[in-house]
């Protein structure tokens, strides 16, 4: 007699019946496995904090006498590459290792025990997240960390030394600048003292005061009170004839 075409096969049936005489030990390793992976989720689970900042890239620069102005972007590609570059610095691990010396004894915050500063700074590198802001000038700095203190203060030193790199690297010519200015003073004030020098040195030789105004001169005085006495004797000299006319 041939088997009915609406009977389970005889192999899915033994499959059924294994399932159902182990099913305590199924439910059993379920229960376990959610369990653990509860109780891990709960002892690793910490509270971090993030500070964010936000740099304002320029496309332009205010002209003044003691900034520098030797960037001019006048095309989107030419800013967009000065903004990948400030980007890239902001990245750069050799920033964030100034940024961690630069907390001074409040390293701690970020170098753990017997952490050498190197390693705390590779550690910061990938902790950092800077972004360019579609559509925008804005470059959006985060980081992230257990402490609101360290977060904050952290990322501050990372800006505070982002601003010191830029100016070292992108305007290297204001110093120097400003060098040839006071170099060019200190030698219009060598000469000048040189001149002063000699005038004195020819006076002294001339027996004169000096070679000032005519206000600093020792005989200004006299010649002003001969020419009063001069314009007093001609209204004399007038009021004399006058009468005789008369």
């Amino acid at each position: 007699m041939s088997p009915s075409a609406t009977s389970p096969p005889t192999r899915q049936l033994a499959m059924l019946a294994a399932l159902r005489s182990r099913m305590p030990l199924i439910v059993g390793v379920i229960a376990l496995s959610v369990g653990a992976g509860w109780y891990h989720a709960k002892e690793t689970a910490t509270t971090t904090f993030s500070a964010e900042a936000m740099l304002h890239v320029s496309r332009s620069f205010i002209k003044t006498l003691e900034d520098d102005q030797e960037l001019s972007l006048k095309g989107k590609f030419e800013y967009e590459s000065f903004r990948n570059s400030q980007l890239n610095l902001l990245r750069r691990p050799d920033l964030h290792k100034a940024a961690i010396e630069s907390l001074g004894d409040k390293k701690g915050l970020w170098v753990k025990d017997g952490e050498p500063i190197p390693a705390a700074a590779q550690r910061l590198s990938r902790a950092l997240q800077a972004e360019a802001l579609r559509q925008t000038y804005l470059i959006e700095v985060k980081l992230s960390s257990p402490s609101p203190q360290t977060s904050a203060q952290v990322l501050n030193a990372v800006i505070d030394t982002f601003i010191l790199f830029h100016q070292k690297d992108f305007f290297h010519a204001e110093k120097e600048r400003r060098q040839v200015v006071a170099d060019h003073l200190e030698k219009l004030d060598v000469e000048l003292t040189t001149k002063r020098e000699r005038s004195l040195s020819l006076a002294d030789e001339l027996h004169v005061p000096g070679f000032g105004s005519d206000a600093d001169h020792p005989l200004r005085e006299t010649l002003k009170k001969a020419r009063e006495r001069h314009e007093k004797a001609k209204v004399a000299v007038k009021d004399a004839e006058i009468s005789l006319e008369s």
